[in-house]
């Protein structure tokens, strides 16, 4: 339940922020649209334990919706604070963490220590289980992930 309380803090941040939005190409509507899409991916993680019962399948699903989350979450601030340069290279996760490092108008810079330990810590952690056939994260591993993933939500958020 803890984890629940948690998200539904984090959500409630990110929607306090959908009302300043300054972005010329999103109104403040469509990111709160894009902040339900976050909910709901973390909705399906938290309650993929009903739907899914093959543990290692599990494990890798908690991973991929708390991923997607966090790309949604990553470009809505973003895209929120106007901070999403023109001609960038596609979205990406560590696009968005190297966006954040470089700071905006409306929010604070990202630490390198913390976008490193982003990229080590998820980026990388993600990409050895979605892009390698038969690699599963166990439990211990799904979970560090996905705790990992909701402080740098938290982190990113605070930066506003």
């Amino acid at each position: 339940m803890a984890k629940n309380k948690q998200i539904e803090t984090l959500l409630a941040q990110y929607y306090t922020l959908c009302s300043s939005c300054s972005s010329p190409t999103l109104s403040p509507i469509d990111a709160e649209h894009k902040i339900d899409d976050v909910q709901k991916e973390l909705v399906t993680m938290l309650d993929i334990d009903k739907e899914c019962r093959e543990p290692k399948k599990r494990y890798l699903y908690k991973v991929l919706f708390s991923t997607k989350a966090l790309d949604t979450a990553l470009r809505t601030f973003l895209d929120i604070h106007n901070a999403w340069p023109c001609g960038t290279n596609p979205p990406s996760l560590g696009g968005y963490i190297n966006a954040l490092k470089k700071g905006g108008r409306l929010f604070n810079t990202l630490a390198s220590h913390i976008a490193q330990a982003a990229n080590k810590e998820i980026v990388d952690k993600r990409n050895e289980y979605l892009h390698v056939a038969n690699k599963y994260p166990t439990r211990q591993e799904q979970e560090k992930i996905c705790d990992k993933i909701l402080e740098f939500m938290q982190t990113v958020v605070n930066l506003a």
